[in-house]
């Protein structure tokens, strides 16, 4: 439903009533909001993609985004995401890509599964846990490879 025009709120609830949904997409509406903590607390144990980009999703990344071990992209380019990406998001085996370009993060600094530290600066191979590289320092896009 990207593109759709939609606005409002995106129910908080929305992973209880949906755990076997495997790909999200409400890109571009620009008009939805959420609590990007509250959006992405629950059961998300079968989601592969999200796709939240261009639309009003504010706060931080939770912690509980390292439960998500389907995942493996996480699209939140051009919303109000702030803080820190937590240290749970090296716990993430699968995913791929994970953009918050145009959102206002302030620390990019995680831990893999392994235990190895990795920051945004610096390129690392970790056994299954990918690596993450910054594409790009003003935008603060991040891919694993």
């Amino acid at each position: 439903m990207n593109t759709a025009g939609l606005h409002g709120a995106i129910p908080v609830k929305l992973s209880s009533k949906l755990h076997k949904l495997r790909y999200l997409d409400l890109s571009m509406n620009q008009n939805l909001t959420a609590d990007c903590s509250l959006l992405l607390s629950g059961d998300w144990r079968s989601i592969e993609y999200i796709d939240l980009a261009t639309n009003q999703i504010y706060g931080e990344l939770p912690a509980s985004i390292g439960n998500f071990t389907s995942l493996v992209e996480l699209n939140f380019f051009s919303n109000m995401i702030e803080g820190g990406i937590p240290s749970s998001i090296g716990k993430l085996c699968n995913l791929k890509t994970l953009n918050l370009a145009d959102d206002e993060i302030i620390y990019v600094r995680f831990w893999f599964a392994n235990g190895a530290a990795g920051n945004a600066s610096s390129t690392l191979s970790s056994g299954q846990a990918p690596s993450y590289r910054l594409q790009d320092q003003e935008r603060k896009s991040l891919n694993g490879t």
